[in-house]
């Protein structure tokens, strides 16, 4: 295994210099995880507790047009997925769900008819954390799956366009 140590390194440097108060990473090497890390606090004023390899943050502003949209890039590229396919297509959970029938269009588009924000971390855990182990993980992800799959949309699919990070 590469030696890492470097990215713990340039994490706690970044904290040190006010380029963000806390952050976690994780390293993978084809489909296995090889390393995770985590530096800082989760706010500054008031000082916040310190961040944890399982701390979650909210996948809002930079991240899903960094991370979700380059992964959906490479999946349209190969061909295992189309923006104007449903999403119950690719999460059967979704078949009878009220956003069930939005397009992966719509929800790039901000058009799928859900809500802009639900504080769904917080039911994870308190402190918005999920379980470090594999079953904790897999539970939360189940768990936030169900939130969002029984959330009432707000508007037709398709009707109009509200930012929402669900």
């Amino acid at each position: 295994m590469p030696n890492l140590s470097a990215i713990q390194i340039a994490l706690d440097r970044a904290v040190v210099n006010g380029v963000f108060p806390g952050a976690v990473l994780g390293v993978r090497q084809g489909d296995r995880p090889i390393a995770r890390f985590s530096a800082g606090r989760l706010s500054i004023d008031p000082p916040g507790d310190s961040v944890l390899v399982s701390t979650v943050y909210d996948l809002a502003s930079l991240t899903k047009p960094l991370a979700t949209v380059t992964s959906l890039a490479l999946l349209i590229q190969n061909g295992q997925c189309r923006l104007d396919a449903h999403l119950a297509e690719y999460l059967e959970e979704c078949v009878e769900s009220p956003i069930g029938s939005a397009t992966l269009r719509d929800l790039l588009t901000h058009q799928s008819g859900l809500p802009g924000w639900r504080g769904y971390y917080e039911r994870l855990s308190p402190d918005g954390t999920v379980p470090s182990s594999r079953d904790g993980r897999s539970s939360a992800k189940q768990t936030l799956l169900n939130l969002i799959r029984s959330e009432p949309l707000v508007y037709e699919c398709g009707a109009r366009s509200l930012y929402s990070d669900l």
